[in-house]
């Protein structure tokens, strides 16, 4: 396949054999064999992708790929499966799964239609495309709809862990996510993102039943220098202002046609929302009141509903962050009580619903709660709380210090083999440091291989940093990088990626 008049030399006019891409593949390909654990850094250009398909497309076993990048995943998706499959004539099925946000829900469609309601006059416009979209597409993907990014009435449209109802709901057989999950069951190799993975890990060890990924022989990270900040985020918990907006706004929504319980609803989703307005903003304010935070450049945000519950923005929407203390929090303990009292009220009134939604609802209540106590309570020592803003909302954290127990636990005892590779995995050449933070202990049998990739550095690359530039938080600076930008891609006619920090940075 890979060799210098293999299959893949035959299809591409031009090709140019790698022999560490071709090294690379054995090393796989010996890993799948052996059932074992291979990291494999490889330098830029090498071709890891098609390295790790490859053996993986004919090891005859179920492998899922992760990527931390949807840059990477189109690239694999649209161009890599492809290639080797009709070029190349290798037999194989492949899917490609992406969280539930992504899928229109029909069931919260149908409840949506009945009364849309948007947050601004724009999107009320995209409401008749939406609409005609639905009716005719076969797989529910919002990414053949050229929406925008921050379309808040998105969230009213799918579904996500907690309010999916599962094969209790009426449309679950038509349901896209079902029909995308059932194809990821027949598929050979099943492409997903590190957030879902590790969304699926957490769940299917925490909650029976309630697992997105089929199961599987072999997992294969690639960009794998990013698992243990998305594992820190799935094995700890979150909770926020959107959480409990949500679930008022949810639990308000499920009994508009239900006079019965109508009036009972309206008064404990209206305790639950000015309780959680008060608390929340009151972190937020001991937030910004306390030591200086962190300000932290662009970030992947919750994109969810603004509505009362959510505190003004910081400045530049900037992400404040600081430890979760007795300091903000002890001020706050009534404000507290009132939001436990509200989601214990919130469950108790739907404790015995006679419908699938609302005793799904009843559950999101109770989890919730419990979630809340945990991270307020702060009690774990082998976890980290803080809280923080970002945009309109208030998170509050728990996470762990130390990922490696939690993928030993979850992940190596119940997957025999799998493969890590980036382009960045060693420190000073040697794989201790990654090993250590993703679990990988001394006493498992973990082979390694180190390819330094087609590029000869020294003589096909400059590293250059000018002189005489201010502090990145100077008033200056965006202006005079813009400047040092300009002159470099006058010496090099061009042709240049340039990568910010900030969205604000990259606009200026």
């Amino acid at each position: 396949m890979l060799g210098p008049a293999g299959r893949l030399a035959r299809a591409l006019p031009g090709y140019e054999h790698r022999a560490d891409q071709l090294a690379m593949a054995h090393a796989v390909a010996r890993a799948l064999a052996a059932r074992a654990y291979l990291v494999a850094e490889a330098g830029t250009g090498t071709g890891k992708t098609l390295a790790y398909l490859v053996p993986a497309a004919l090891s005859h076993r179920r492998v899922i790929v992760s990527t931390a990048t949807k840059t990477l995943q189109e690239q694999i998706w649209q161009k890599d499966l492809p290639l080797l499959r009709d070029a190349c004539g290798l037999a194989f099925r492949a899917a490609y799964l992406k969280g539930r946000s992504n899928y229109y829900c029909l069931a919260r469609g149908e409840e949506f239609a009945r009364a849309p309601t948007f947050a601004a006059r724009e999107e009320a416009a995209l409401w008749p495309r939406i609409e005609a979209w639905a009716g005719e597409t076969e797989t529910g993907d919002r990414s053949e709809l050229d929406l925008p990014d921050q379309l808040l009435a998105w969230k009213d449209l799918s579904a996500t862990s907690e309010s999916c109802t599962g094969r209790e709901c009426p449309r679950y057989e038509a349901c896209f996510v079902t029909r995308a999950r059932a194809e990821a069951a027949e598929a050979d190799v099943l492409l997903v993102n590190h957030h879902l993975f590790f969304a699926d890990l957490a769940m299917r060890t925490s909650r029976a039943g309630v697992e997105i990924l089929p199961e599987h022989d072999v997992v294969v990270f690639d960009e794998a220098h990013a698992l243990e900040e998305v594992a820190t985020e799935y094995f700890g918990l979150q909770v926020s202002s959107y959480r409990v907006e949500e679930l008022a706004r949810d639990a308000s929504r499920a009994v508009a046609d239900r006079p019965d319980l109508a009036s009972f609803m309206k008064a404990a989703t209206g305790e639950l929302r000015k309780a959680g307005e008060r608390f929340f903003q009151g972190v937020a304010d001991g937030l910004r009141g306390g030591p200086r935070p962190a300000r932290h450049g662009h970030r992947h945000g919750h994109r969810g509903r603004p509505g009362p519950l959510l505190p003004a923005p910081p400045p530049d929407d900037a992400a404040a962050r600081a430890p979760l203390t007795e300091e903000i929090l002890g001020p706050l303990g009534r404000d507290l009580e009132r939001v436990d009292e509200a989601l214990h009220g919130l469950r108790d009134l739907l404790a015995d619903a006679d419908s699938p939604a609302l005793s799904q609802l009843a559950r999101r209540a109770g989890e919730l709660r419990v979630e809340l106590a945990a991270v307020t309570a702060m009690k774990e020592p082998s976890r980290v709380y803080f809280a923080e803003t970002r945009g309109r909302g208030v998170f509050l954290r728990a996470a762990p210090i130390d990922v490696a127990e939690e993928l030993q636990e979850r992940l190596y005892r119940r997957t025999d083999t799998v493969v890590f590779t980036s382009a960045t995995l060693a420190a000073q050449g040697r794989f201790e440091y990654f090993r250590r933070t993703v679990g990988l202990a001394p006493e498992f049998d973990v082979a390694e291989v180190r390819l330094e990739g087609p590029f000869d550095f020294s003589r096909q690359a400059a590293l250059v940093s000018p002189e005489g530039m201010p502090e990145p938080n100077d008033p200056s600076f965006v202006e005079r990088a813009a400047v040092a930008v300009r002159d470099l891609t006058a010496v090099t006619g061009g042709r240049a990626f340039v990568l910010c920090t900030s969205t604000r940075n990259m606009n200026a």
